[in-house]
């Protein structure tokens, strides 16, 4: 199994304070991803809602060996934080791409790649995968974005 995806569900600032998030769920959710790791296996955790607040813990992780599948965070916090540490993914609104237009997509996908694209590195995703309402031209705006900024 080279890849498992990790669900990272209640870890949000918003479902628990940061003393019983690091003493409820960080150690067990941080030695699940290490042991991945250590077993040749690589975790993709996916955080869901605003994981802002938690990306200082993130470090902790192997470094370049866990990449960062968010639904929600600031991307500029995120780049200070684990820019040049693992790889961020994600995390263009599902919102945006069902209802957004392909101008607004590809501005989205354009910053992505201005704040992520000299860091350790960024995979371009939405923040809930693609979802089966999103508009085919906006898809392909996510990729004639790529094409022209990355």
């Amino acid at each position: 199994i080279p890849r498992v995806a990790v669900f990272a569900y209640r870890g949000t600032e918003k479902f628990m304070s940061d003393d019983q998030f690091q003493k409820f769920y960080w150690p067990s959710f941080r030695k699940l991803l290490t042991g991945l790791v250590d077993a040749g296996i690589t975790p993709i955790p996916y955080f869901e809602d605003d994981y802002t607040a938690r990306l200082p813990y993130l470090q902790e992780l192997p470094k370049g060996k866990v990449p960062l599948h968010f639904e929600k965070v600031d991307r500029v916090k995120a780049r200070d934080v684990i820019g040049d540490y693992n790889s961020f993914w994600g995390d263009i609104p599902a919102s945006l791409l069902a209802l957004g237009s392909p101008e607004d997509v590809k501005k989205n996908v354009r910053e992505l790649i201005e704040i992520f694209g000299d860091t350790n590195g960024l995979i371009i995703d939405g923040a809930v995968e693609i979802p089966d309402e999103a508009k085919p031209e906006n898809i392909d705006a996510v990729f004639e974005a790529i094409e022209a900024y990355g």
